[in-house]
């Protein structure tokens, strides 16, 4: 029964990618018919992904990678279409995620990895977040407006902090500074916070407490 919700969604994926290959064929249809859809198939797989545990869950991520990096129609999506894949998708998966993890650490009395696998499957999401933002960034700042892809960005740093928050995961200790400091370089690179001095305030006062070596590497005193 398990097995038959991430096939069902998986399905769903497939169908998904054979219509929006045929809409290019025919000349495309507009991001307000084709993003509904998607959304419904990617809410499902977060469920599944959060009410599930071990193989089940890791099935259902990988859909969840699969679709939202390869087959997502990013041409097709407006501004308000990628606040709601973020908001119903990518930030509702992340924060489960995150309190799931907090509370079997919390029950384990501190353990590492309580829940076996909680923390490859908490930076997996955080992992996927990031490329998302990272592949997608030319659409996301053109189609989203300035204040749109700020809240975004903003988000995006919030639930990081929290993630990393009293972590004792080598996995996250490791990884975030590193991810942190290639996505902040591709930001400047991109220019596409320009104008937005107090959010660029903000990733600093967030990125000083968590990541404090992206700042000294990236702009010594």
């Amino acid at each position: 029964e398990e097995s038959g919700h991430v096939a069902a969604a998986e399905g769903r994926v497939t169908s998904s990618e054979e219509a929006g290959e045929g809409e290019e064929r025919a000349g495309g249809s507009s991001g307000a018919e084709v993003a509904p859809l998607w959304l419904t198939v990617l809410k499902e797989l977060v469920g599944t992904s959060l009410q599930r545990e071990g193989a089940e869950r890791d099935h259902a991520m990988l859909s969840l990678e699969r679709a939202l990096l390869s087959s997502l129609p990013s041409s097709a999506l407006s501004g308000q279409h990628w606040v709601a894949f973020f908001q119903d998708v990518v930030w509702r998966l992340l924060e489960g995620l995150t309190a799931e993890g907090k509370a079997k650490v919390a029950v384990a009395g501190g353990a590492v990895d309580a829940g076996g696998g909680m923390e490859k499957s908490l930076m997996r999401a955080w992992l996927l977040s990031c490329s998302l933002i990272l592949k997608h960034l030319p659409a996301l700042t053109t189609q989203m407006t300035p204040k749109e892809f700020a809240s975004l960005w903003k988000t995006f740093l919030v639930l990081t902090e929290k993630l990393t928050e009293g972590t004792r995961s080598p996995l996250a200790i490791d990884c975030v500074p590193h991810q942190l400091d290639d996505m902040v370089g591709v930001v400047e690179e991109v220019d596409c916070l320009r104008g937005e001095a107090s959010l660029w305030a903000d990733t600093w006062r967030i990125l000083d407490r968590i990541a404090p070596a992206v700042r000294a590497a990236r702009h010594p005193k």
